[in-house]
């Protein structure tokens, strides 16, 4: 089970406040991009910037440092190993040339591809049923020849997508009693489009994701009780395989795990039996909430995780995780359910923490963004590039002195060299904090140290040392409330 104190302390928080043609292939994730489309990183780092920026304060990353910092210049999608970190987009408006949401697909998947992006969840209809009910456009037996053209411009890109299974049924009627899925018609009908939907994009499509949030709209087509959306699983799960081996399926999809309700139903698909038959688990992140907004429930938030990656292990997931729909919101992008509270600056902070700690666990980071947003859009191309084909990797190392709430984790890219992350996880502040501290090394052997601002866009060679016993030692290193990369080469 999961830990029921964090459990219950978080419930009662809650209670308290009231709160087509022959397939494109797929993008391989573990094959090296064309190298002669963009530089390597190790090129990226030591070429002659074509500007430099003065953003920060003098000594943004070490006390006393003379060396000149420079711009760090993200790459593009077809460039990248996989970083894992991708994106949501609905195509029904790309159905329609003249709805106001209409993109062009070769426009929309350069679009996509200039942010360095590595996968999208798409959907071919509205992710949510009330969006379905109000604008009365219900799913179809069709994929409309500008959906086609978006996926194939987007795998064309090097960006695998993630096609999530919802259906939404014009005719049921709401009420839906007592949920989604209870009877073998609506079972039948969902499996018939989950048939017509896998044959059209065989080959095309990585991953399947099975609907989303159905933890939510209770006696609406989105509300699917968790023992009903397991008996789903089961039904679909080889449907897909028989149609197309090769896809991925990801089950889970809920809200935040901010929420009793999500935290409740997630753990029912812990205890089930179907985790051995699927590919992934996925769930809606930590929301908007942060130190400073929901600070209890981010914080267990943080504490939750592991036991959920444990208890999933224990009872046969051999599959990825996927924490999705990361955003903070401004007042740019209000939303009458979610906090806006943050100003532009100190979103795009959380945001890059946001990327950082999910992908410190080893998780595919799912984003629900404004990829344009002029304080986020540099988070996300800086992370994209440096984490492109970056595993998570264990290494000692010291700071001096203990900093409350130091957040660091390790991670090691496909060229070999060390990255080192880390940033003081307080509430994010307007102006840049930083604490000065002694940062040891134990596995050391490396030529040289750069230090890369994510959200400033900015690097610098580190000065360091080398202890008796071999460690590398890095003095006076400013340890930031946004995340800093310390890129070690051998």
């Amino acid at each position: 089970m999961i830990n029921k104190y964090l459990f219950c302390s978080l419930l009662l928080f809650v209670l308290m406040t009231g709160c087509h043609p022959a397939p494109i292939p797929v993008p391989d994730s573990t094959s090296a991009p064309s190298a002669t489309v963009q530089p390597t990183m190790m090129s990226l780092l030591t070429e002659e910037p074509t500007q430099t920026k003065e953003i920060l304060a003098e000594d943004n990353f070490q006390i006393g440092n003379t060396h000149p910092e420079q711009s760090f210049i993200p790459n593009t999608s077809p460039a990248l190993f996989n970083n894992k970190i991708g994106d949501m987009y609905s195509l029904y408006p790309q159905a329609y040339p003249d709805h106001p949401g209409y993109e062009d697909p070769a426009e929309f998947a350069d679009r996509i591809a200039s942010h360095g992006l590595k996968w999208m969840r798409l959907s071919l209809d509205w992710f949510d049923g009330h969006e379905a009910v109000e604008t009365g456009a219900y799913s179809a037996f069709e994929v409309h020849p500008q959906q086609d053209a978006a996926v194939d411009a987007l795998l064309e890109q090097g960006v695998a997508v993630n096609l999530a299974l919802v259906y939404w049924d014009e005719t049921l009627d709401e009420p839906v009693i007592p949920s989604r899925f209870a009877n073998e018609t609506d079972i039948g009908r969902f499996l018939d489009y989950v048939r017509f939907v896998v044959s059209h994009f065989k080959g095309r499509v990585q991953h399947y994701s099975l609907l989303n949030e159905p933890n939510i709209g209770v006696d609406t087509q989105q509300f699917v009780a968790p023992q009903d959306y397991i008996e789903l699983v089961r039904r679909t799960v080889p449907v897909i395989r028989e149609i197309d081996p090769e896809a991925k399926i990801i089950i889970g999809e809920v809200t935040p795990l901010i929420w009793p309700n999500s935290i409740r139903y997630l753990e029912a698909i812990l205890e089930s039996d179907i985790l051995p038959i699927v590919d992934g688990l996925s769930w809606h992140a930590a929301g908007w909430s942060s130190p400073e907004y929901m600070a209890e429930e981010y914080a267990a938030y943080l504490l939750l995780v592991p036991e959920i990656i444990k208890k999933a292990r224990e009872n046969g997931f051999e599959g990825e995780f996927w924490a999705t729909e990361n955003h903070w919101r401004t007042a740019e992008s209000a939303h009458p359910e979610e906090y806006d509270g943050y100003t532009p600056v100190t979103a795009a902070k959380y945001l890059a923490r946001g990327i950082a700690w999910h992908y410190g666990q080893g998780f595919y980071v799912g984003l629900a963004e404004n990829l344009e947003h002029p304080e986020k859009q540099p988070v996300i191309e800086n992370s994209c590039t440096l984490f492109a084909g970056a595993e998570p990797i264990e290494i000692t190392v010291a700071v001096e002195p203990a900093i409350e709430n130091l957040q660091i984790f390790s991670f090691q890219d496909p060229e070999g060299n060390t990255l080192i992350v880390l940033w003081i996880n307080s509430i994010a502040q307007e102006d840049d904090v930083s604490v000065p501290a002694t940062l040891t090394i134990q596995d050391g052997g490396f030529t040289s140290i750069i230090g890369i601002d994510v959200l400033h866009s900015v690097q610098q060679n580190l000065d360091f040392s080398e202890g008796e016993d071999g460690s590398i030692i890095l003095s006076n290193i400013l340890i930031w409330d946004s995340p800093v990369v310390i890129l070690a080469q051998p």
